[in-house]
């Protein structure tokens, strides 16, 4: 399998991807959600591709490969480094210290000054703790994330991050796949067995932006170091019209900014920050390296 450097090799090389009629939908950018059967392992298998560790990032743009920077990622390193690690002195210990200092917009945007609030709608901060700020949502969310107040809204960066829950599961996730190599089968509590989340394409570059699956994902990027075997995200996100594909030529029909969510030139620059950072950016900013 090739490096997968653009959006055209990753389609030519998955066979999946072209071979799947409703899927060339989404690429040729008709953006309508693929309707892909999870009733058992061996369909999931049918909608499998390979991403490149440094192609999958999450939600904030921290990358997975290794040329980048991942709190999770550079745990399990720790992991591997010094398996008696304690908590305390613990990668995942020193990043929610970091980002307990700065506000959420600082933390998506790098930027203190833009204020995601003043786009929440007004009946969703009714509901809400005016104590709380918002969480902003990303490129390929939709209004209806906002029905949950409660999940939406944190006090600080650090409260939507369980630092222990996140340290004892990836330490869990480590030492399985390194004694008995990577089972999905063996998540089948999950609503999907595989790593899971959507595409951004811009031009010729794509992300891959894992939603589930984040553990796994970052203990196979920092063992394996190869082509992580993904799918899109659930049918459960259909209802929501999260797209599975997006490419910014048509940023117009993204549901953020149909919707009037965000102004474009937001969300512009939110999907940009994707291609233009690897989370070393944010590591730094957070004084986590230099």
């Amino acid at each position: 399998m090739g490096k997968l450097n653009t959006y055209k090799e990753l389609v030519e090389e998955n066979g999946v991807l072209s071979a799947n009629k409703k899927a060339i939908k989404v690429i040729l950018n008709k953006y309508i959600g693929v309707n892909l059967n999870r009733n058992s392992i061996e369909e999931n298998k049918k909608n499998l591709f390979y991403v490149p560790p440094d192609k999958c990032c999450n939600f904030y743009g921290f990358s997975y490969g290794q040329n980048g920077w991942h709190p999770f990622v550079k745990q399990v390193e720790q992991f591997i480094e010094n398996p008696n690690i304690s908590y305390e002195d613990s990668v995942i210990v020193s990043f929610k210290d970091s980002i307990s200092r700065i506000d959420i917009n600082e933390m998506v945007m790098l930027d203190e000054n833009i204020n995601f609030e003043k786009y929440i709608p007004n009946e969703v901060l009714e509901k809400a703790n005016n104590q709380r700020e918002p969480r902003p949502l990303a490129p390929y969310r939709t209004c209806k994330d906002f029905s949950n107040p409660d999940k939406y809204f944190y006090s600080k960066p650090n409260s939507i991050f369980n630092e222990e829950n996140h340290f004892s599961r990836l330490r869990d996730v480590y030492y399985s796949m390194k004694e008995e190599g990577y089972k999905p089968e063996e998540f089948s509590g999950f609503s999907s067995h595989y790593i899971r989340g959507v595409i951004l394409k811009k031009r010729e570059d794509y992300r891959f932006v894992i939603m589930g699956g984040r553990h796994r994902a970052a203990v196979f990027s920092a063992i394996y170091n190869r082509s992580i075997p993904v799918t899109f995200n659930d049918n459960k996100y259909k209802e929501l019209r999260h797209p599975q594909i997006l490419d910014i030529k048509n940023i117009e029909n993204f549901p953020i900014v149909e919707e009037g969510i965000y102004p474009k030139s937001l969300v512009k620059k939110m999907f940009n920050l994707y291609f233009e950072n690897d989370g070393t950016e944010r590591a730094k900013y957070l004084n986590l390296i230099k």
